[in-house]
């Protein structure tokens, strides 16, 4: 027995000198910070088309009859508005980061949505820039064309939702007899306002 321990503890110590440091591969250099890969998180997905559109109901979620501080919720941004003028309850608030457009509020309430430029379409894809022709292929007989107030070869082109509700809601494209200049969508009356505000 006492040669099987010698024995095992002599090749114990024999494997523990062949494990020496002289056969120990070197450790590998520290990774240093610039050598870690970064992996790039994936772009976030592009908004879909309705959610960047002037429904005849809103603009993403800012809905037709929010008050403002809800509009500013939604958008997660304080929009600018000045009081309105003596004997009026009607204003209109701006978002910066919606420079095109403005939402007009009647007694703190988003009646309208006015569209300026061609930032922003219709769900169907029609906006300023559009010519009245589309505008009119696009809606068929919802749109009733109206003579300009102030452009003798200007029109008014107004479409009705498909299932109107109470009060009715509308787009108003003004052209000016060829193309569309802006457009709005809202409920009515305040929607066929020719002068906005005024």
């Amino acid at each position: 027995m006492h040669a099987i321990r010698t024995l095992f503890c002599g090749a114990a110590l024999f494997t523990l000198a062949a494990c020496g440091d002289d056969n120990v591969p070197p450790a590998p250099p520290p990774i240093t910070p610039e050598e870690i890969p970064v992996t790039e998180a994936p772009p976030p997905p592009a908004p879909s088309p309705a959610a960047t559109a002037l429904r005849v109901d809103g603009f993403g979620d800012v809905r037709i009859g929010m008050t403002l501080a809800e509009a500013e919720g939604v958008l997660s941004t304080t929009m600018q508005s000045d009081p309105p003028s003596e004997g009026s309850t009607c204003t209109y608030a701006f978002a910066t980061e919606l420079p095109g457009m403005g939402f007009m509020l009647e007694e703190g309430v988003i009646v309208r949505i006015d569209v300026l430029d061609d930032s922003v379409k219709t769900p169907e894809g029609v906006g300023v820039g559009s010519s009245e022709a589309d505008v009119l292929a696009t809606y068929g007989a919802r749109a009733t064309v109206l003579p300009d107030k102030y452009d003798p070869m200007g029109k008014n082109v107004e479409v009705a939702e498909t299932n109107p509700r109470n009060p009715p809601l509308l787009y108003v494209f003004e052209t000016d007899g060829t193309m569309v200049t802006d457009y709005r969508a809202g409920r009515v009356p305040q929607v066929q306002y020719v002068e906005g505000c005024s």
